[in-house]
Parts: C-alpha cells; sequence; structure tokens
C-alpha cells in the first residue's frame, strides 16, 4: 500500500515529529494496522533520520517481523539513513536479520571488530554466526570480550544467553581436540605397525 493512498505525505515534514509520537502511541496500545501504516511512511521516506528508522524498525519486528517484503524496504531504508548514525541504524538491522536467520543479510550487519564496547546483542549474534560459519579463529580473539560481558551483563537473561554461545565455544573447541587427539593416536598406531612390518 502506498503512503499516497493512506493520506500521509511526504512533503508534510513538519509533522513528522507528530506522526513518530502518533506511531508509539498506536504501539503501545498494540494497534498493528495503525502502527505499521506509520512505520511504512518512515521507511519510504526519501530520507530518514535515526530515531524514526529505529522506532519504525521496533514496529516491525513486533508486529511484522517474519515478512520478507518488510525486511526488504527495512534494508533500502537502512541504506537511506545519515551516515554519522548508521552504527545504531546497522545494530538495529542485525537484530532484525537474526530473526530471519539468513546468513548473508547477518554478514552484512555484524560489527566489523568485537570490543569492549561492543553492544551485548551485536556480541551474542555475532557469535553465534561465527559458530554457525566454523570462525573458531574470531571467537579466540574476543573470548576476553565475552567473558567480561558475561560478568557485567545487566540483566540474568542476557548474561545467561551470553553464557550459553560462550559454552557451546567451548564444546566446539573440545570437540577439535578430541579430532586432533583421535588423528594423534592413528598415527601412533599405524607408525607402532609400520614398525611392527620391518621387523618381520
Amino acid at each position: 500500500m502506498k503512503n499516497e493512498q493512506l493520506d500521509l505525505k511526504f512533503e508534510d515534514a513538519a509533522n513528522d515529529q507528530l506522526f513518530l509520537l502518533e506511531m508509539k502511541g498506536y504501539f503501545s496500545l498494540k494497534m498493528k494496522t495503525e502502527t505499521l501504516r506509520l512505520a511504512r511512511y518512515f521507511l519510504e521516506k526519501p530520507e530518514i533520520d535515526c530515531d524514526e528508522f529505529l522506532e519504525s524498525i521496533d514496529v516491525v519486528l513486533a508486529f511484522a517481523g517474519k515478512s520478507r517484503k518488510w525486511l526488504k524496504l527495512a534494508e533500502v531504508a537502512y541504506r537511506r539513513v545519515r551516515q554519522c548514525d548508521r552504527e545504531q541504524a546497522r545494530s538495529k538491522m542485525l537484530l532484525y536479520c537474526y530473526w530471519h536467520w539468513k546468513m548473508d543479510e547477518i554478514r552484512r550487519y555484524i560489527p566489523k571488530r568485537i570490543t569492549h564496547q561492543t553492544g551485548l546483542l551485536d556480541l551474542m549474534i555475532t557469535w553465534q554466526f561465527w559458530q554457525q560459519t566454523d570462525r573458531m579463529d574470531k571467537m579466540e580473539k574476543t573470548v576476553s570480550i565475552m567473558a567480561k560481558a558475561i560478568q557485567t551483563a545487566a540483566s540474568s537473561r542476557m548474561s545467561a544467553w551470553l553464557s550459553a554461545v560462550y559454552a557451546k565455544f567451548w564444546s566446539m573447541k573440545a570437540d577439535l581436540f578430541e579430532d586432533e587427539e583421535l588423528e594423534n593416536l592413528k598415527h601412533d598406531y599405524l607408525n607402532t605397525m609400520n614398525g611392527f612390518k620391518k621387523h618381520e
């Protein structure tokens, strides 16, 4: 549905703040149709500011999170967010793509660098992506960051989520050690058998 049909016109820029407050009000009342109508208005704007983008994505996640159509609309809108606001917008897009669990889309929005300042959701999703793509090297380099994040997470729920991802990393690492140990045993066995044959 086009915004022209909804009597919401982009040239009404002076009313954008009012529209944003209106969308928040509809959202709090769980009025799906009205809230998505305004989210579409913001996401289709030729220029969209960071608050409008973040609020609109929250609405879409709540009411249409699994819709591929809305994901494509969000991706186009993301490219219209000002460069100085891109980091906040990138983090929100990472969360959105995580709902769809599409590797190529998640790959586009994971942080370029993981530091102690990285958001906890970004950290958790990035580690899960690395686990799915067997990037043990990436996790090895950020183990201390993950360990600190688990200890300092503001909520016990977030700490538990991070701990589960962290535990999987150590499980994967243990599996690698077991595989390596098994290969060493096979190697020793073959060497031993070859030694016996030489003495026959």
